[in-house]
């Protein structure tokens, strides 16, 4: 069978509730607003708009608010024909409370038992793995229940087993976590055991989870070490983000000084944006398209899907006097980038 899809994703869409008010807080809402919340299909929306072909795999309850959720995702030109439909089932819901600077985003999950939580390896369609260039795969679908570690461990070890490249976002929620001990010997075990072509992880997640302290670069290299990754993205906020190789070379993202409208869903536009550059370009070009990617997600409200075009990206990347190089071994201007 021949390659159809860039990349492939398998994640859980929630039904997204927000104070209808911008920037109003939960508390006080008398009216809320609905919207997709789903980390993974963001990143392949993100890939659709920038013009490569991504499917999004999920299991989803067929009544009216999972059936909005999927065109939603269908409508940005994502395909879901591997998706499983249930009769029967509940759709999750995320809460959010937009903040601004010092008040930071306040999300509370209603997601437990959710039909996505419930997916099993025997539900797929595994097909999907030989269709696809890229499994783009994270750490949110993983602390989701026990089945979905063992659909995140399969699709990882059918896609090493066909030679396909596996991208896999740390993405760390500690409350779908029974604790930080379990979710960093869960990641740690597929970390080591599989071979990982492109792992996300941000600064934070790094000392959180695997002990790791000192510079940007040592921290990075400490995770090459460690884990069975042949390139590591470190995302640096708003200090811009690394990138370390196979063969020990290191990259470093440029920054740009953005005002923001809306932090939800930047870092899934970064990895959108990378993702495509690697795909297309290589691996130091990634960097500048997930940069470009995140700083223009910034700019758009009221969205957490990365409604931007490869024009637009393209455009910014080629704005010399848009960009703030950080250079090796000088400290970071103060931005207002948050990429991840």
């Amino acid at each position: 069978m021949d390659i159809y899809f860039d990349v492939a994703t398998i994640g859980e869409a929630l039904q997204g509730l927000k104070p209808a008010e911008d920037n109003a807080t939960l508390e006080l809402a008398p009216f809320y607003k609905s919207f997709l919340a789903c980390s993974e299909a963001n990143v392949v929306i993100g890939i659709n708009r920038l013009g490569l072909k991504a499917t999004w795999l999920s299991k989803m309850v067929d009544n009216p608010i999972g059936r909005t959720l999927v065109s939603t995702i269908k409508a940005f030109g994502v395909d879901t024909s591997y998706l499983k439909w249930v009769k029967n089932g509940r759709v999750g819901i995320m809460y959010l409370e937009l903040g601004s600077y010092p008040r930071l985003n306040r999300v509370i999950y209603d997601r437990k038992n959710t039909t996505a939580s419930q997916l099993q390896i025997s539900e797929l369609d595994w097909g999907f793995i030989r269709r696809s260039r890229l499994i783009h795969l994270s750490g949110i679908t993983t602390a989701l229940s026990a089945n979905c570690q063992e659909v995140v461990e399969k699709a990882i070890r059918e896609a090493n087993r066909m030679d396909r490249i596996v991208s896999y976002d740390l993405n760390y929620r500690s409350t779908l976590w029974e604790s930080a001990l379990k979710a960093r010997a869960v990641y740690q075990g597929l970390l080591t055991k599989y071979k990982i072509n492109l792992l996300f992880i941000r600064l934070n997640e790094a000392g959180e989870l695997f002990g790791l302290d000192g510079s940007p670069e040592e921290i990075i290299r400490g995770i090459k070490k460690e884990f069975n990754c042949c390139n590591v993205v470190l995302s640096l906020g708003g200090d811009g983000s690394l990138v370390l190789n196979n063969q020990q070379e290191l990259y470093r993202g440029k920054v740009y000084n953005v005002v923001i409208e809306n932090r939800l869903g930047v870092g899934d536009s970064f990895i959108a944006g990378f993702l495509y550059g690697y795909l297309t370009k290589g691996i130091e070009k990634a960097l500048d398209y997930a940069a470009a990617m995140a700083a223009l997600k910034l700019s758009i409200p009221n969205r957490n899907h990365p409604l931007i075009t490869k024009e637009q990206v393209e455009q910014l990347i080629d704005d010399e006097k848009a960009k703030i190089v950080i250079e090796p071994g000088r400290p970071g201007k103060t931005t207002y980038l948050i990429n991840r």
